[in-house]
């Protein structure tokens, strides 16, 4: 689709969402961001450069519009993010091979050869699967962008998914600087996930309704994907020898060696839907005035809003748990911190279900989720930063070891 023709679609849409048969889109404007918090080496290379001819990338778009065009008086204008991709133009189709090949790496089998890799594929039309859940799921409505519209068509390439702009964002993509975010920021975000957890954890049979979602990667397929964990510790080894110690080397090679052993307890643990991608980066806050004069050095929080859900799995809770504390706790944070926080997550799942959680095995599988996430996500953090450069990659680097220091 071209921007000549996204009028058409939009107020189709619009009519659809508000029941309006006669609302008419005045005006559509494209509006170029406002700060590089928008405008991230993360952002071109997962979505590729804003092309507002053939409508790829994530476009700001401002929508104007009347219900009744018959009516005088201003127009209505609604702030909405359009995210344009095509088949085959997400991270594991084409970021990570095109890392692999500008940085002549080898793996010794293809990259669809891994289950972990298999999970990384298709993801616009997975995200755009999840936004056509949320008018049924009420946590859904309370911590995603409001989704206005969607296009996914069998055989068409093009997916479209037109949303919420969040207006003032406290908190956006701040991954790179952790200014805010404070144990009160990640309780709150830690508390919204948990709730989208709580939704479906241990619902097995409503996780199979949804045949788009990947499946959770067995103790056999961490096994049989051994030879792509060696090779990101071997790039951590060659590439990062200034982050990567030989004892933090050592360590993940302990791990991989040792997956059967410590694995298969989570494979019967019960799993739900998980983000995957819960970070910093995906998430931001509603800006929150409360009544009479506040300091500005210390602004309230409002709601959590969660995005980019590209990469959404059948998981188990602390999947997101371990990717979140990764990405902002510090190397020198307390375990009486961190407990705290774990704790706050297990008892929003356990509310939201209704189903009670042994304490003692929900940080059992924690440890194992801590483990994964240094040989697999911290991993592929590494090999990403070979090409985006990411400046936050030696915090999470040592904050993983740490937290495997706190929880061995």
């Amino acid at each position: 689709m071209r921007w000549d023709e996204l009028p058409r679609w939009v107020e189709s849409c619009l009519r659809e969402r508000f029941d309006a048969p006669d609302l008419v889109v005045v005006e559509l404007r494209g509006r170029v961001p406002e700060s590089d918090e928008l405008k991230t080496s993360w952002r071109d290379s997962k979505y590729s450069p804003d092309r507002v001819g053939d409508l790829a990338g994530v476009l700001p778009i401002d929508v104007v519009y009347r219900f009744d065009p018959s009516l005088s008086g201003p127009p209505t204008v609604l702030p909405l993010i359009l995210k344009a991709r095509t088949e085959g133009d997400g991270v594991g189709d084409r970021l990570i091979p095109q890392i692999i090949r500008d940085e002549h790496l080898s793996l010794p089998r293809p990259l669809t050869d891994y289950q972990a890799m298999r999970a990384l594929l298709g993801t616009s039309a997975r995200e755009i699967r999840l936004y056509e859940l949320q008018e049924s799921y009420e946590p859904l409505q309370d911590f995603l962008p409001h989704n206005y519209g969607t296009l996914l068509e069998p055989g068409d390439p093009t997916t479209l998914l037109m949303i919420e702009r969040i207006t003032e964002p406290m908190l956006l993509d701040r991954a790179n600087d952790l200014v805010g975010w404070n144990v009160e920021a990640v309780r709150l975000a830690l508390g919204a996930m948990g709730t989208i957890h709580g939704q479906w954890f241990g619902k097995q049979p409503d996780l199979e309704k949804f045949s788009w979602l990947p499946r959770r990667i067995a103790t056999a397929d961490l096994v049989a994907d051994r030879d792509l964990w060696d090779a990101l510790v071997e790039l951590a080894k060659t590439r990062f020898a200034g982050i990567a110690s030989d004892e933090s080397i050592a360590r993940r090679k302990t791990i991989i060696d040792s997956i059967e052993d410590w694995h298969p307890i989570k494979d019967a643990f019960p799993h739900t839907l998980a983000h995957n991608d819960f970070n910093p980066r995906n998430v931001c806050f509603r800006r929150f005035e409360p009544e009479g004069p506040v300091p500005r050095s210390t602004p309230g929080l409002g709601s959590p809003v969660i995005y980019d859900w590209e990469l959404t799995i059948v998981d188990v809770p602390q999947r997101d748990l371990a990717e979140m504390l990764t990405f902002t706790m510090l190397p020198g944070t307390p375990r009486s911190e961190v407990d705290e926080l774990v704790d706050h997550h297990r008892w929003t799942v356990e509310k939201t279900s209704g189903i009670t959680i042994d304490r003692e095995l929900w940080f059992e599988i924690f440890r194992v989720e801590l483990k994964l996430e240094a040989i697999n996500r911290v991993g592929l953090q590494l090999l990403f930063a070979t090409e985006l450069g990411l400046p936050y990659v030696p915090r999470i680097y040592a904050t993983i070891d740490h937290l495997l220091d706190l929880y061995e």
